[in-house]
């Protein structure tokens, strides 16, 4: 939704916000749904869950793979009740599932959309990588931190970034909404200690999800993206 405004004041064509694939998303919608059904029910007394998103891609995996299992290490010790979840795509399975065999936390890895939004609807807290899934968790209703740890050519080129953010919830909301550590910033036991604090019933925690709601309701628009593209698209032919 902010993306006509930036166009347009680069003097770019006319846009118009059609919406966005994930709020229609069923799996999506399923886990928003048992977040908000948790939301109502603090007194629930099932221990917290932690997601771990270590990234889609190999090379991602791989780098930060070991830092999302040390801050898992770390925040077990602060919330021995902790549990963990690493939702894994079928290309980065077989990796995963060698990277946890040498944590010394266990991990239950679930595998399909169906697994995977089901999490989403169990979880309290997340740590994940940048991407896509940072807006699928805000979506969803699941506090997150947001990490990410460069290959030697972006690190390279980083003083060239001049953008705020890289964390669509942020960019959304117009506000830092999701704390955000790359590269060197990567300390496994802040992680720890910012995820303790988002998975329970803190200021943090309710400031966030109060946020969520924000950026959800600014990417709703009441109707389907393609009955909006349609009408966007007859309009211009009228004119």
């Amino acid at each position: 939704p902010f993306e006509p405004e930036i166009v347009r004041r680069l003097g770019g064509p006319p846009l118009t916000y059609v919406g966005h694939r994930l709020i229609d998303d069923p799996g999506l919608k399923a886990a928003h749904q048992a977040q908000m059904a948790r939301r109502n029910d603090k007194a629930s007394g099932k221990p917290p869950v932690c997601l771990l998103l270590p990234g889609s891609r190999r090379s991602e995996v791989k780098r930060l793979g070991p830092v999302l299992g040390a801050a898992a290490r770390s925040l077990a010790s602060l919330n021995p009740g902790m549990s963990f979840v690493l939702p894994a795509g079928a290309h980065v399975e077989r990796q995963i599932r060698d990277q946890v065999l040498g944590w010394d936390v266990d991990c239950r890895i679930v595998t399909g959309e169906t697994a995977k939004w089901q999490a989403f609807g169990e979880a309290d807290v997340a740590i994940a990588a940048s991407g896509t899934v940072l807006l699928e968790l805000a979506l969803a209703g699941v506090p997150h931190i947001s990490c990410y740890k460069l290959d030697p050519i972006s690190r390279l080129l980083s003083s060239l970034i001049v953008t705020w953010t890289a964390a669509l919830p942020n960019m959304i909301a117009g506000h830092v909404v999701i704390s955000e550590y790359y590269d060197r910033q990567l300390r496994p036991e802040r992680l720890a200690r910012q995820a303790d604090q988002l998975a329970a019933d803190t200021l943090h925690r309710a400031a966030m999800l109060a946020d969520f709601d924000l950026i959800r309701s600014r990417m709703e628009i009441g109707v389907p993206a393609s009955e909006k593209a349609a009408m966007t698209l007859l309009s211009v032919i009228g004119r």
